[in-house]
């Protein structure tokens, strides 16, 4: 009886990881084919004024897509960790600016700490603004499923999502491994 509830517990446990994993497979390669109004690039760690790896792929996607659409509005999203000397969406806004894009296209919100407040935050930022915006965010491609939850959660709308590329090897596998939790957690607390 003992060994027939342990195996369905694992069967159990792995179902609640791998069906969750499937959905964020499958949207791991999103495109914005038009033109929305502002843009949301999603925060990630930054060396002093220098974005990580991980974070210049989503700021060249912004940069990418302003080339296209140069009247698009950027929101660059993130604070300042205890870790880092300068808040992500200033390091953000900087990287932007070098690249090509207009200052005067860019909001900066730079209290968010997570994923939730990333869209929240940004999100007050729009609330005098007019009715029935074409939101779009860039996030690296791992998150594209739970972020778009958040963002169409938060918006109240469905968000167009335009993905990134990911660390290649071993960095990019464990954001892969970890993103079923993280969902399970944006799923039922961040509300």
């Amino acid at each position: 009886m003992i060994k027939k509830i342990v195996l369905i517990i694992f069967v159990v446990a792995v179902l609640l990881y791998f069906v969750p994993f499937g959905f964020i497979y499958a949207n791991k390669d999103k495109t914005i084919d038009s033109k929305v109004d502002y843009l949301i690039v999603l925060g990630a760690k930054v060396k002093e004024d220098v974005p990580t790896a991980m974070l210049q792929y989503r700021l060249d996607e912004a940069v990418n897509y302003y080339n296209d659409y140069s009247d698009v509005t950027i929101i660059v999203t993130g604070g300042q960790g205890i870790d880092e000397s300068y808040s992500e969406a200033e390091v953000m806004k900087s990287y932007l600016i070098e690249h090509g894009v207009a200052e005067h296209q860019i909001i900066k919100e730079d209290k968010s700490t997570s994923t939730f407040e990333n869209f929240k935050f940004a999100q007050e930022m729009l609330d005098s603004e007019e009715n029935n915006l074409e939101i779009g965010f860039i996030t690296n491609n791992f998150h594209v499923f739970r972020a778009k939850m958040i963002c169409n959660r938060v918006f109240k709308q469905d968000c167009q999502a335009l993905s990134a590329k990911n660390y290649p090897g071993i960095l990019g596998l464990s954001s892969w491994l970890r993103e079923p939790i993280a969902f399970y957690k944006s799923y039922f607390m961040d509300k």
